[in-house]
């Protein structure tokens, strides 16, 4: 054998080149394949970012209707959305309710904290006090309605574990599944588990089933006609959103009225003191600040 031969002249630079470049087509169809299928959070992140505003104040009608026999009963209420972001990364939520005469004033205010707790209060004006809602009393009726206090509060992914389930249709769109659970045992909660259905193009919410322990379906949350032109202003809401409870067989509707997007909200606003100082005289000048154009009908 002849051990002075000289080895074939091939061009290991070009061919490194040429490796390094196959490799980075193989890796974009991966990276496609992945932002075409996200995971769980993935999928809930973006919809909290398209949902993501400064603040919000809206008007909005909430109907409960009660079978009776082979009627139905259809209990009339009226309420202010107030959403305000927090230079802190905390939100703030406040629903303030405006007709009929014997539930106005009555306040519920949802005060998110860096470390991803809820204080809840709710103020009723004929007892006069401010009283904050413990964990064992979030799961009751926001005012005789299908919407618990938990239910009113904005997602807070941290709490969570999110999976992604088999992709569904819903409202004829398709629709990403996620699952969520509580993150540990440490973290409240009426449900065993939430399985959320977002439209995949506008990653808006479409539908929520509520799941009790042993796989009970307990509440459906249906969302209809996001960008509706039946909402006066702006707003990142549905035009109604629709609440069936599967236990009582009630239905709550809430349909955005009028609404407004980015405002200059006091922070003081959202606070157990101011909520139980603010009067309906400052109320309606809130309203006729923001330019709301809306009749609040008179409900008996």
């Amino acid at each position: 054998m002849n051990l002075n031969m000289k080895k074939p002249n091939r061009n290991y630079s070009f061919l490194r080149i040429v490796l390094i470049f196959s490799f980075t087509l193989a890796i974009i169809p991966i990276a496609e394949a992945a932002k075409a299928n996200p995971k769980g959070r993935k999928i809930i992140d973006k919809y909290l970012e398209v949902q993501d505003v400064d603040s919000e104040l809206a008007f909005i009608r909430m109907n409960t209707y009660i079978p009776s026999g082979s009627d139905s009963i259809n209990k009339k209420q009226r309420f202010l959305a107030i959403t305000k972001k927090n230079k802190t990364g905390t939100n703030s939520f406040m629903i303030r309710m405006v007709r009929p005469k014997n539930v106005e004033g009555v306040t519920f205010l949802a005060n998110s904290n860096t470390d991803d707790t809820v204080n809840h209060y709710i103020y009723l004006p004929e007892i006069g006090n401010v009283t904050r809602i413990r964990s064992a009393s979030k799961s009751g009726a926001f005012l005789g309605s299908d919407f618990t206090y938990e239910d009113l509060q904005r997602e807070i992914p941290s709490n969570f574990k999110y999976e992604r389930l088999s992709d569904q249709v819903v409202h004829g769109a398709e629709c990403f599944t996620v699952r969520a659970l509580p993150a540990s045992d440490s973290v409240e909660s009426y449900y065993s588990h939430r399985d959320l259905f977002i439209e995949k193009k506008t990653y808006n919410l479409y539908k929520i089933d509520f799941y009790k322990a042993g796989g009970k379906l307990v509440k459906i949350l249906e969302t209809y006609e996001y960008g509706s032109s039946k909402v006066k202003g702006e707003t990142v809401r549905p035009l109604d959103a629709v609440m069936t409870n599967k236990e009582k067989n009630t239905v709550t509707v809430f349909t955005v009225v009028e609404s407004r997007l980015n405002l200059e909200l006091e922070k003081e606003l959202f606070t157990p003191e101011k909520i139980k100082q603010w009067t309906a005289d400052e109320v309606r000048q809130l309203i006729f600040d923001v330019g709301f154009t809306f009749t609040v009908e008179p409900i008996p």
